[in-house]
């Protein structure tokens, strides 16, 4: 039995260190490493490993969103590397689809246990962490930050987030790929996005992601949440999805 396991950390010497704990046993295999959001996701989808050992503050995006791409097939286990002083929920980081959350200043055995814990199937958390689990969990509604966007740059993130092109969002909405490009980037300044994956994670954050939708030749902004409201408090109509 070998345990493939991808390292994902935006420090070079916390990758060393990780790979020379884990080659203590010789049934784990570190088959790559990843310094950055876009690596990560990218060597995750081509090694297909059986666990991934990701850092929640990855240079290029946030852990959590990383971890939601990355543990969409299922059968990749996600471990969530962390600082003790950095509060993260622990509802927050097993809704996301990982399998476990670390403190960085674990034992070298506790990095080996958690490891075969998570690739066994099971939930890797410590004493501390489960504990969150019984308490109440706290009810405190976000502003959506899509409500900072005019209804046309909600439809173009969107299509973005979906994979679409310039052409093919503009196609979608009517429009020439150059004003699409114009609102797009709109929807990166105002949302503060460097690149297209970040905007993915926010999309999959907000759980747009795979259900947002447009309307067919209708009116601009349509856009679902994930309360079935769309933001300003209007109700959205019936929008089928984009075609592909």
């Amino acid at each position: 039995m070998s345990i493939r396991v991808l390292l994902a950390d935006g420090h070079r010497l916390m990758r060393v260190g990780l790979r020379s704990t884990l080659a203590v046993d010789a049934e784990i295999n570190v088959i790559g490493e990843a310094g950055d959001a876009h690596e990560a996701v990218h060597r995750a989808e081509e090694l297909q490993p059986d666990v991934v050992l990701l850092d929640m503050h990855l240079p290029g995006g946030n852990g959590l969103g990383v971890a939601r791409l990355v543990s969409q097939s299922g059968a990749v286990r996600v471990l969530l590397m962390n600082e003790r002083d950095d509060a993260v929920s622990v509802r927050e980081v097993l809704s996301a689809g990982c399998a476990g959350l670390l403190r960085k200043d674990l034992t070298e055995q506790e990095l080996l246990d958690a490891v075969r814990c998570v690739f066994a199937g099971r939930i890797y958390l410590d004493a501390e962490m489960a504990r969150q689990l019984t308490q109440p969990a706290p009810a405190a509604p976000q502003p959506c930050p899509l409500d900072r966007l005019s209804p046309r740059e909600r439809d173009v993130f969107l299509l973005i987030a979906a994979g679409h092109t310039n052409r093919s969002a503009g196609q979608e909405l009517g429009l020439s790929p150059k004003t699409v490009e114009k609102h797009r980037a709109a929807v990166m300044t105002k949302l503060r996005l460097q690149s297209a994956l970040e905007l993915r994670l926010m999309a999959l954050d907000l759980g747009l992601a795979g259900r947002a939708s447009l309307p067919k030749g209708g009116e601009a902004g349509a856009v679902h949440k994930p309360n079935g409201r769309m933001p300003g408090g209007e109700q959205p109509g019936p929008t089928p999805g984009p075609q592909r």
